[in-house]
């Protein structure tokens, strides 16, 4: 015997369980099941529930030679349940056992109205009173009926039908008492009419006992459809058992009564009584999955098995604490399975198995990520952290800029070797404002001159057509890549002077004609022109760390950390720097980044990940190229924040066109409103009903967008060490 333990899950419906019921309703004879020295057992179905308070759970036992038969038909009844084979699960021994039996002839159907609860409702109604070690055994036991069961029902229709009530005949007192009273009523009675007869000289009118009992089933007019189609289909032969475990005997009863009575749920023309049976003898057939002995036959059709086969409802499954799956399972494609950037775990029909981004196209794997959750969902130690880890583990590099705590190197920094992890931290040591990328291009001049543009050219101001020109030709006078002598060629008068040594109007050179045009202009003049470029330099100029940092010699070369295969945390601490600091500096690594990305020589992937992007949003132009452009330069952008309302709606709206990768936990309706289609089949429900570190995954891989699927995402590094 096989035992499949069915765990349900959120979604399911009773729709159709008469095909489980069906599937495994193949009669065999016992020719057919001859083997040589003697016959095999009759193949059965066994559908049991053991209630326990916090645990109830539902299993299916057949024979070994149909458990993928019956594996399958679980399947395609529930198709988001979770089978796993188990061990028997009728451990304890009962102190109560009753079987539930048919109360009238066969022929007689129990309501199969599929639009009610049907008994499962009020059977679990029974957790409430449950105590603490009690439980309850279930066992609605098949085994397929012959081909001609319906022969009994047919002609016990045809006695109904001539107005007598077809009697189902069982070996105990009660019904034997009764068959003796009648027999003795119809011999008392045909006394009397022999003796009316020779009195009067006719007989009484025949006496019709079973009048009440067939006006009782017709009360509403008819015999129900379920009975009148009883006989159309197959059909199993039905034995039911419940056993009670309590250590309390009055309680014992008083449950059994409860889970008795429950089944009276089912009642229609035909409905389903208690009788006590030995509780050793019981649960030694319950064990052995065998039928009663020494009982009338009961058949159900099935329809009617099949009502006794359900599992409980999403709304069922919270009220009563039943386990279960609550989020949506899909099919994940065997992309992820393969050896990659680790980045969680999926359960898929109770197998638990870890994904990972694929590697082998650099394109797909620097497409922009995006992750969005709420607060504490696991972004910064978790996904972040672990984007890191896991590009250093695979050869690959990554940049982390944290804006907040030193989250990000604590995680990386427990889990890789000292010598694959880099620690920079802005607040501490000054670091020059330069970049000194551009000194690994052959035309450093032009590339430092775009990017210092850009760096004013933030996503709040932009430089006019003057204050780009006057910029532009400033940086091809400069001799360093350094933002402080930019400052001291346009207020340096005597700094200029030398700078412009030699050079005259009629030198050829547009960017030296500029410059001399500006240091020849009044004073009034000169303001006039570099005020823009002094506004946006107002901060720095204006704090004490950045102003060190403009003094400072010692900095950071991106094309240097960038063309290495480790993990560099970058710390910019919002808490010692400042909002505006923060925004700056981040900026200007921006620049240093861009620059970096077409300057590295090497052609390894490498990923920038930035955590709360919305505290340094003068990035944001930087970010709008970065997104449809990064991963040409084998360079992989990774934003994690809160809700799309965090950064500009036109970067937004770049980042999708891109195609990116999407990692959403639980976060505000809105959120999956706007990404209603990419997350499809979840609904918007799902999302904000998803567990802590639990995450809807869209990801591209193979032949494009791959469909969506939950996982619970990789715990942060540190503990990830702890666990290994």
């Amino acid at each position: 015997m096989i035992t499949l333990r069915i765990t349900p899950d959120s979604r399911l419906d009773n729709k159709f369980v008469d095909e489980l019921a069906r599937t495994l309703c193949a009669y065999t004879s016992p020719l057919e099941r001859w083997k040589g020295k003697k016959i095999q057992r009759p193949t059965f179905l066994s559908f049991e529930t053991v209630l326990e308070k916090g645990n109830t759970r539902f299993y299916v036992s057949v024979p070994p030679q149909q458990e993928a038969l019956a594996k399958k038909a679980i399947e395609t009844t529930w198709s988001k349940a979770t089978v796993e084979r188990v061990d028997d699960p009728f451990k304890q021994s009962p102190t109560l056992i009753s079987t539930i039996e048919l109360d009238r002839h066969f022929m007689f159907a129990l309501r199969v109205d599929k639009r009610k609860a049907g008994a499962l409702l009020s059977v679990l109604e029974t957790l409430r009173n449950l105590e603490a070690n009690e439980k309850v055994y279930i066992q609605t036991l098949g085994v397929p009926a012959p081909k001609d069961w319906y022969i009994s029902a047919a002609e016990a229709y045809e006695r109904f039908k001539k107005g007598e009530f077809p009697q189902k005949y069982q070996l105990n007192k009660k019904t034997a008492t009764r068959t003796t009273l009648k027999a003795l009523t119809h011999t008392v009675y045909g006394a009397a009419s022999v003796m009316s007869e020779f009195l009067a000289g006719e007989p009484l009118e025949p006496l019709r006992l079973d009048e009440g009992q067939r006006a009782m089933i017709l009360r509403d007019g008819s015999l129900s459809t379920a009975t009148l189609n009883k006989t159309k289909g197959d059909a199993f032969e039905f034995c039911m058992r419940i056993g009670v475990v309590s250590k309390d005997n009055e309680r014992a009863n008083a449950i059994m009564r409860m889970v008795s009575m429950a089944f009276r749920d089912l009642d229609g023309d035909n409905m389903l009584i208690s009788t006590p049976v030995n509780p050793q003898r019981g649960f030694k057939r319950m064990k052995e999955r065998r039928m009663n002995v020494l009982s009338t036959k009961d058949y159900l059709s099935i329809p009617e098995f099949a009502r006794l086969c359900t599992l409980p409802s999403k709304e069922q499954q919270e009220l009563y604490k039943i386990p279960n799956i609550s989020q949506l399972e899909t099919d994940v494609s065997p992309l992820f399975f393969e050896k990659g950037m680790y980045f969680g775990d999926i359960v898929y029909k109770g197998k638990a198995q870890p994904v990972h981004y694929p590697v082998s196209d650099y394109d797909q794997l620097c497409l922009p990520r995006i992750f969005i959750g709420g607060m504490g969902s696991g972004k910064t130690r978790g996904a972040l952290s672990n984007i890191l880890v896991e590009a250093a583990l695979n050869g690959f590099g990554a940049i982390g800029i944290d804006p907040a705590k030193g989250e990000i190197y604590e995680e990386v920094s427990s889990f890789l070797p000292a010598d694959k992890v880099i620690r920079i931290k802005f607040g501490e040591t000054p670091l020059a404002i330069d970049w000194r990328e551009t000194l690994h291009s052959t035309k450093s001049k032009n590339r430092l001159a775009n990017t210092i543009i850009s760096f004013f050219n933030t996503a709040d101001m932009e430089a006019g057509g003057q204050t780009q020109r006057f910029l532009r030709a400033a940086v091809m006078l400069m001799e360093t890549g350094e933002l402080k002598e930019l400052i001291r060629l346009f207020t340096d008068s005597t700094y200029r002077a030398q700078a412009l040594e030699g050079i005259s109007e009629e030198s050829g050179n547009m960017h030296e004609v500029t410059m001399l045009e500006f240091h020849n202009h009044s004073e009034a003049r000169q303001r006039q022109i570099v005020s823009p470029i002094l506004n946006r330099l107002d901060t720095i100029l204006g704090d004490e760390y950045l102003s060190e940092c403009m003094e400072a010699s010692e900095g950071v070369d991106m094309v240097e950390l960038m063309s290495q295969k480790k993990a560099i945390v970058i710390d910019v601490p919002k808490k010692e720097l400042g909002e505006e600091v923060v925004d700056i500096i981040v900026n200007l690594l921006m620049t240093k980044i861009n620059l970096a990305m077409t300057l590295r020589t090497e052609d390894h992937p490498f990923f920038v990940a930035m955590d709360e992007p919305h505290q340094y949003l003068k990035s944001a132009n930087i970010w709008k190229a970065a997104a449809v452009e990064s991963r040409k330069w084998r360079v992989g952008f990774a934003w994690s924040f809160h809700s799309w309302e965090q950064i500009p709606s036109s970067l937004g709206e770049i980042i999708k066109s891109a195609g990116p990768h999407y990692t959403i936990y639980k976060s505000s309706k809105k959120t999956f409103k706007d990404l209603a289609e990419e997350l499809a089949p979840f609904s918007i429900e799902d999302g904000i009903n998803l567990k802590r570190w639990y995450a809807i995954n869209v990801l591209t891989a193979g032949d494009g967008m791959q469909r969506a699927f939950i996982a619970r995402m990789a715990p942060p590094p540190l503990k990830r060490k702890s666990l290994r």
